[in-house]
């Protein structure tokens, strides 16, 4: 397939864009930072690279493309753009059936516990040391919000564990919808190539129809 990844360069979208071209897809890497994607480039040598601005981003730059992944990530202080670009794309795509859109979620806005329906964003709030970011949990679950209102659009989301981090794929990762995930140990952790993994096995065998799932490392 040929898959768009907008914020390639990221911790995320860099793991999405390897395995994608790992596995014989054609990949569009999307990112503002041309040295960034020039280190791309001579890493995953098959990769196209796009030097663009999200926001600038027109119909056209998606020609051919079947996904497109939404790797998007900002400080705090720019946490808004989170929910304003899950709006430009949605604009971008309505109606249209084919191109479907795959953003990049974060866990606030998964329950956390099958027994409980406060939030994780509920528990981030509590915590005193959160001012500094909490910005970001509560646009991603707004960003969610608003997908789950969009209409005429083919759209899927993930959520990460409590911690996304660089690391090795848990091959027999945890999956599940809305409730946050914790191994045996009671860790809730996803790491980078995990969440790319999933993201591969998702776009290669479609379970998830305009809804978010979440995954963990096991």
């Amino acid at each position: 397939m040929n898959l768009a990844i907008i914020g390639a360069t990221g911790m995320a979208g860099l793991e999405v864009t390897s395995l994608a071209v790992q596995r014989g897809h054609q990949v569009l890497a999307i990112a503002t930072n041309s040295d960034h994607l020039n280190k791309l480039k001579e890493e995953v040598p098959q990769v196209e690279t796009l030097r663009k601005d999200a926001f600038d981003l027109t119909k056209d730059d998606f020609n051919g493309i079947d996904i497109i992944v939404n790797a998007f990530a900002v400080t705090p202080t720019k946490a808004h753009l989170h929910l304003e670009l899950a709006q430009k794309l949605v604009d971008l795509f309505q109606g249209d059936d084919h191109t479907r859109l795959f953003f990049i979620l974060g866990a606030a806005s998964l329950k956390k516990s099958e027994k409980d329906d406060d939030l994780v964003l509920d528990m981030i709030e509590q915590d005193p040391n959160s001012a500094s970011f909490i910005a970001i949990p509560r646009a991603q679950k707004q960003e969610l919000d608003f997908l789950r209102t969009a209409v005429s659009i083919n759209w899927v989301g993930v959520s990460p564990a409590l911690t996304f981090q660089p690391g090795p794929a848990s091959k027999n990762y945890l999956i599940g919808k809305d409730v946050l995930l914790k191994n045996d140990q009671g860790q809730s952790v996803t790491s980078s190539k995990t969440m790319a993994l999933a993201i591969l096995n998702e776009i290669e065998s479609p379970h998830y129809h305009n809804e978010r799932f979440t995954v963990a490392d096991a």
